[in-house]
Order: C-alpha cells, then sequence, then structure tokens
C-alpha cells in the first residue's frame, strides 16, 4: 500500500498527538509489538503506520494503528510485519481521512514513529503514535519540505559508540548520541521513546545532569567499562 511518510519528522512538541484507542481488546498484538521492540531496540524511535480499513462496514472510516518490524522467513528472506494494536478513535479517524485526502493522499496510509508504554502503574501496555492533530495544516505550510524539521538522527539507526561518559552531564557525547542513548534505553524499558521525550530528557541532563538520560547513559557506561 503507497504511504505518506512522516517517521523522521520533528513535530513541534506543544502540539496535541493522535490517541489509540481498542489496545485492551488487542493485547496479545500489543504484548507482542512490545517484546519485538524491547529485545530488538534500535536507536531512533519505532516505525508505526495509521492504515485505512476498507474491510469494516460497520467501521467504514476506520483507520488500524500497526506495528512494523523487519523479519525473516524460513529461507532467510527479509519481510515486513505488521502487528495490529489498536485504532484512532472515531472522530480523529474521519478527520485523519479527510486531511490525507486534502493532501492529495487518499486511501494512502501513513508511516510515523511510534511506541509501546508499559510501567508498573499502567493497568496494560499502551500504544503512543507520534502525528499532530494538525498535521496537514502543517504540511499546507511546507513543514514536511523544511529540512530544520527532519533532524539527521531520526533517520540514522547507527548505534551509539561505546566510550565512558566524561562528566555526569554526558559531556563525552553529542546531542544527537544523547538522543539516540536515550530511544534505546525507553525501548528497552517501556518508556515513552518518542523524539519529543528525547528532546526533553537532553535539556534535563545539560542543564541539571538529571532524568532518565542520567542513569541511561550511566548504564551505558558500566557496560561499557565491561567490554
Amino acid at each position: 500500500m503507497n504511504s505518506l511518510q512522516v517517521f523522521g519528522v520533528r513535530w513541534p512538541d506543544d502540539l496535541e498527538m493522535y490517541d489509540v484507542v481498542g489496545e485492551s481488546f488487542r493485547l496479545k498484538e500489543v504484548c507482542k509489538a512490545e517484546n519485538h521492540i524491547r529485545t530488538h531496540a534500535q536507536f531512533i524511535p519505532h516505525r508505526s503506520c495509521l492504515v485505512p480499513m476498507e474491510d469494516m462496514p460497520d467501521h467504514p472510516n476506520a483507520v488500524g494503528v500497526f506495528f512494523v518490524h523487519a523479519s525473516r522467513d524460513w529461507l532467510g528472506r527479509q519481510k515486513d510485519v505488521s502487528v495490529h494494536v489498536g485504532f484512532l478513535p472515531s472522530e480523529q479517524s474521519n478527520k485523519f481521512r479527510r486531511d490525507m485526502k486534502a493532501l492529495g493522499y487518499a486511501g494512502y496510509c501513513m508511516e510515523c514513529a511510534g511506541c509501546v508504554l508499559n510501567s508498573e502503574k499502567t493497568e496494560h501496555p499502551s500504544v503512543r503514535v507520534y502525528v499532530p492533530l494538525k498535521f496537514a495544516a502543517l504540511a499546507k505550510k511546507g513543514f514536511l519540505d523544511d529540512t530544520a524539521n527532519s533532524p539527521a538522527w531520526l533517520s540514522d539507526a547507527t548505534p551509539v559508540p561505546r566510550k565512558p561518559a566524561t562528566t555526569s552531564r554526558g559531556g563525552g557525547y553529542s546531542d544527537d548520541e544523547l538522543r539516540k542513548l536515550f530511544c534505546y534505553r525507553a525501548q528497552q524499558r517501556g518508556w515513552n521513546s518518542l523524539p519529543d521525550r528525547a528532546e526533553d530528557s537532553l535539556a534535563e541532563l545539560r542543564g541539571l545532569g538529571a532524568g532518565a538520560l542520567h542513569f541511561a547513559l550511566g548504564e551505558w557506561a558500566t557496560e561499557t567499562a565491561g567490554t
């Protein structure tokens, strides 16, 4: 299926994002996606897809949320495996379809960043996708064409080099390396690994020497020392 790819876009972090519903009815699939993400954590957020569903007569405007990962068949050939983890709420599904049509992408799916969250405070894993409700308005203003909104680190899954941190504020690493390291640890731990959280954690580390990235960096340095 054709797609509009916004996976590597850094959206404004003050915008309202699309929600995901129905996870509690698809817990097997959500847990499958979560386990894969944790086991195969990357240094960039995981890829998800918003897909118009054409085979649901009771819900003709439904938009499904899928997580995509690479796998291999029994012959060793690589293929993409899609795991259906939920849907967009009804009103948001209608808006998504209208906006995709307004941009000339009617019937297309959208590839974006996503993550599965799971902590002791949640009843079950939940899903987040990284697409703002106002994505069409931003696209029409040229947001997607501005290279400043597509930072290189969001499309570069190259591992962060293993090296001990030189200061408590991550001085031995570049900002992009720290963003990528946060995403890696967040996926392993079931934290929110979307780009805005990586930015927030980076700012906290550089400013206060604290936060989730502080602990992720400490773990990374400890593992490095043991290799």
